[in-house]
């Protein structure tokens, strides 16, 4: 995944160098159960998914201010393309989640072959919901994952390139 860039964040590889940053966050109960994972317990533990992270390729680093304050990844799910993102409590409500969803979205946009972009929130999740409504995603149907042995509800979304490449989308 090449360095993305917007006018406050860098967006890079997520590193083993990055366990401090993620773990300050991931440890808040807030934070992880929102995106659909558990509370960091210790930095080992976020040391071991940093390290699934790498391997899979997929998830860049929000940095802000020299420090790792989220994660945005790209995920393949069912033959479609899933953005996924967290951000850590004290940074919210400050646009940085759209910020950095923007800027993967023009990437994904100009520089691959995806048409459609899909995001899915837990029904009770509405910063998230927010967000996306925000970027210009549309609700496609309410679904279902499976978590923790329990299933729980979704609000899946969608983003198709069309609306991007006809200026569409409420940023633009």
């Amino acid at each position: 995944m090449i360095k993305i860039y917007t006018p406050r964040l860098q967006l890079r590889n997520i590193e083993l160098t990055d366990a401090s940053d993620m773990f300050d966050y991931a440890q808040d109960p807030e934070v992880g159960p929102n995106a659909g994972w558990s509370v960091h317990k210790n930095l080992v533990e976020t040391q071991m998914i940093i390290e699934m992270m790498v391997k899979q390729n997929n998830v860049y680093g929000i940095i802000y201010q020299n420090k790792m304050i989220g994660t945005i990844g790209i995920h393949q799910q069912n033959g479609k393309v899933y953005l996924g993102y967290v951000l850590g409590r004290d940074y919210w409500q400050k646009g940085i989640m759209h910020e950095a969803c923007k800027a993967v979205i023009i990437y994904l946009f100009c520089y691959t072959n995806y048409i459609v972009i899909n995001a899915s929130t837990f029904i009770d999740n509405l910063r998230s919901q927010n967000v996306l409504e925000k970027l210009g995603f549309k609700f496609s149907h309410e679904g279902q994952t499976e978590l923790k042995d329990k299933i729980v509800k979704t609000y899946e979304y969608e983003l198709k390139k069309v609306d991007f490449e006809r200026r569409l989308l409420p940023w633009q």
